[in-house]
This record gives C-alpha cells, sequence and structure tokens, in this order.
C-alpha cells in the first residue's frame, strides 16, 4: 500500500493522548480553521481573521414636532392699594385679586444625533473541533478516526459521512477533538440602550392681555388698565428623552465556503481512498507524487455537506450587514420657568367714589408652567456592513489535494494493451 507523503495534513477527532504513530499534531493550527488558497497563490505562511467583528452605524437624529405650553398666573403681586374709584364709567381698571392665562406660542426643540453602538459578535461558524495532525511520511494510508474529505457519489467502503453542516476548527492547545460550538447559519449583534437629549430650547416673549375682573377708573392714581398686558419670558432648557433600545436583526455571517463531503475511516486500520482529499500547507509545486492541487477549494473555507448532492455547493460571504428597528424616542414631560416684568401701566382720573382695592400699574404675577411633552419622530437606524473580511473566523492558508491511486502493474499492462 502506498504510505502518505510527509507533510500531508488531515483531521483527528480523537483524544491527544491517542494521535497515531507516524502522526503529530501540527499545533500552530491549534484553534485554527482553514481556508483554501486564492487561485494561483500559494499558501501564506501567516495566519489570518479575527475572533469577532463589529459593525458602525451612522449617526440618526429624530426630528421633534412643535409643542406648546400652557400657562396661567396666580393674583397679582406687588403693591396694591385702596382707592376712590370715579362713578365715571370710563376708563376701567383691574382689581387687585385678578389673573391671567394663556398659550405659549410654539417651538420645535433640536434633538442631538446619536450613532449607536453595534456589539461585537464571534466569528466562529457552527464547529467540530478537530486536531490537525500531519504525516512523517511513514503511515500506510489514513489512521482509523480520521477525517478527510471527498467528492464522489459513492463512498469509499468503511468511511462514513459526518458532521453535516459543520466546519472544522483546531481544537484548544493539548485539547482533545470532538466538542462541537459556534453559531447557527446567522447571527446577530447587540446594541446598548442609547439617549437623546435635545438641546436648549425657550419659547419666545409672549403678551397676555385681559383679566378677569375691572372697575370704574381711580381718581388721582395710576393703575393697571383692565386691559393691560404683561410680557412674559421664559427659560431656556435642555429636555432629556427616555433611552431607547435599538433591536438588530439577525444575518448570515459565514465567510465564504464549499461544501464536500467529510468522511472517517471506520476500517479499524489505515485507509487510503482513490480520489480523497486533504490538506497541504507548502507550495504547490512540492505537492507529492500522485497528489494534486484540487482547484475547486481555491479561495474557500471548507463546509461539510449533509448529503453528496450538496457537493460544490457554496455560500457564505466575504462582508454582511443587518437591518435594525427604527428610533423614536419618548420625551419625558417638561416645563419652563415663566417671568413677567410688570404690567404696562394703565389709566388715571379725578374724582371721587366708593373706595376700593386695585392693582397698581407696575404689579406683576407668579406663573405657573403646566408642562407639555413634545413627539419625536420615527427615524430609520442604519447598520453597515461589516468590513471586508471581518467576518473570517482565524484561519491558516492551505491547498486542498486530490489522491489519485497509482495503477499497478498488471492492471497498467491491460489498460495499455500489453501482451494480448
Amino acid at each position: 500500500m502506498a504510505t502518505v507523503a510527509s507533510n500531508i495534513i488531515c483531521a483527528w477527532v480523537g483524544n491527544a493522548a491517542d494521535i497515531p504513530s507516524g502522526w503529530s499534531r501540527k499545533t500552530a493550527w491549534d484553534t485554527y480553521y482553514v481556508l483554501g488558497a486564492v487561485a494561483g497563490s500559494d499558501p501564506s505562511a501567516s495566519s489570518g481573521g479575527n475572533t469577532t467583528h463589529i459593525h458602525t452605524s451612522p449617526t440618526h437624529n429624530p426630528i421633534q414636532n412643535s409643542h406648546t405650553h400652557s400657562i396661567t398666573a396666580d393674583v397679582n403681586l406687588q403693591t396694591s392699594s385702596v382707592r376712590n374709584l370715579s362713578t365715571a364709567p370710563t376708563n376701567p381698571v383691574s382689581v387687585d385679586g385678578h389673573t391671567h392665562s394663556g398659550t405659549t406660542p410654539a417651538t420645535t426643540a433640536t434633538n442631538d444625533g446619536i450613532a449607536i453602538t453595534v456589539n461585537t459578535t464571534s466569528n466562529d461558524p457552527p464547529y467540530v473541533k478537530i486536531i490537525w495532525i500531519e504525516s512523517n511520511g511513514t503511515p500506510t494510508g489514513f489512521p482509523s478516526l480520521s477525517y478527510i474529505f471527498f467528492d464522489g457519489a459513492t463512498l469509499p467502503t468503511n468511511w462514513t459521512l459526518v458532521q453535516a453542516n459543520k466546519f472544522l476548527k483546531g481544537a484548544d492547545a493539548l485539547g482533545d477533538g470532538g466538542a462541537t460550538g459556534g453559531s447557527l447559519d446567522s447571527h446577530t449583534h447587540t446594541s446598548p440602550a442609547h439617549i437623546h437629549t435635545s438641546t436648549g430650547h425657550s419659547h419666545t416673549v409672549m403678551t397676555i392681555t385681559g383679566t378677569s375682573g375691572s372697575n370704574k377708573r381711580t381718581g388721582g392714581n395710576i393703575c393697571a388698565n383692565r386691559y393691560h398686558t404683561h410680557d412674559v419670558n421664559f427659560s431656556t432648557d435642555v429636555i432629556v428623552n427616555q433611552s431607547v433600545t435599538t433591536t438588530i436583526s439577525s444575518s448570515d455571517g459565514q465567510p465564504p465556503f464549499k461544501k464536500l463531503v467529510t468522511i472517517r475511516n471506520d476500517t479499524g486500520a489505515n485507509s487510503l481512498p482513490d480520489s480523497s482529499i486533504a490538506i497541504w500547507a507548502s507550495t504547490a509545486a512540492s505537492i507529492p507524487t500522485n497528489w494534486e492541487r484540487y482547484t475547486n477549494m481555491d479561495g474557500y473555507f471548507l463546509k461539510s455537506a449533509a448529503n453528496t448532492g450538496e457537493i460544490g455547493t457554496t455560500g457564505g460571504a466575504n462582508q454582511h450587514l443587518h437591518t435594525a428597528s427604527a428610533c423614536q424616542p419618548i420625551q419625558n414631560s417638561h416645563s419652563h420657568t415663566p417671568s413677567d416684568s410688570g404690567a404696562i401701566p394703565g389709566a388715571t382720573g379725578d374724582g371721587s367714589g366708593i373706595q376700593i382695592s386695585t392693582a397698581d400699574a407696575g404689579h406683576y404675577h407668579d406663573w405657573t408652567d403646566a408642562g407639555a411633552t413634545a413627539t419625536n419622530n420615527s427615524i430609520s437606524v442604519t447598520i453597515d456592513n461589516c468590513t471586508n473580511k471581518a467576518n473570517y473566523p482565524p484561519y491558516y492558508e492551505c491547498l486542498f489535494i486530490k489522491y489519485t491511486a497509482p495503477i499497478a502493474g498488471a492492471k497498467l499492462k491491460t489498460l495499455m494493451g500489453v501482451g494480448q
């Protein structure tokens, strides 16, 4: 039987302590996947890939609708006096205990823009851990419980199809093969809650007219006219919206792969089937006799097929993106502090009449803002593509090589027609 040439690599799913004679653990490939080198190139000696990947998200800024506030004033403050009212019906004046109310001019506050944080996630696709083992040139075939690959419709005798829809990942340093893990064919990211704060806003000065009661004009005193006005100012306040958690959809983040059948040697002995596919980590020019580069795997990670009908199926990509739920923060109710600078002076008069309490011309009020809640519009949140190849798990490049069994002498003579 032909031997497996030095440096040919296969996968071993058993215990580290049981690696067969003639094979050694390729420790540099512990925790690594394999990726076929780009067509026409030799494998790089350096590793590549990442354990995790991330996405960015452009700033988004919900637009706020305009809003108003209702304000009211308590009874007038500052000086009030008891005055003689004229019996004349002209120039009515405000009584001492009058009030005001009104509605602020509408204002639209501006929210700040926020770029959400997208948390990292693992690059591990669905995998089974194996030990990558390398021949020293003496084994007469691949050992029992080893994994190799196959692209034919009929499996070799005593070899079993295994690990459907899984990638092969090097076991942890000193670890055994057999453990499974990784995500399904899709994965998700999370995003912490974020808060949009509005910029400081106020409402324009408003003039309040009218009063709740009046009397006739005073005699010889300046007081507030019944229809006097107050100019009301408003404080500038920064309004906080409630936090929003953006939900990010799942997406297929698998790297570009092609499927072959992964087969396990169940013969109980060494076996080297015709058309076996194994792994080579050196140059194409140094591929051993009876083996040739299997170019169908150039540029691809290997994923185990579920059946022979899936051989050659491709999937995955160098990049992917996700969608996200829209953002519509809820604003907390807010108010402003209103204040006025006193009434505009009203009428004067002379004469005499009944004494009554009236408001001085310079009186003012304490105002109360009833509060208001503005509505923010919903806005889309965009998730960018990950950067090119950011979703590749840690890997070493290799060449996939296919074995063609040499033809025995008698059979070769028959094929050549010798002796006939």
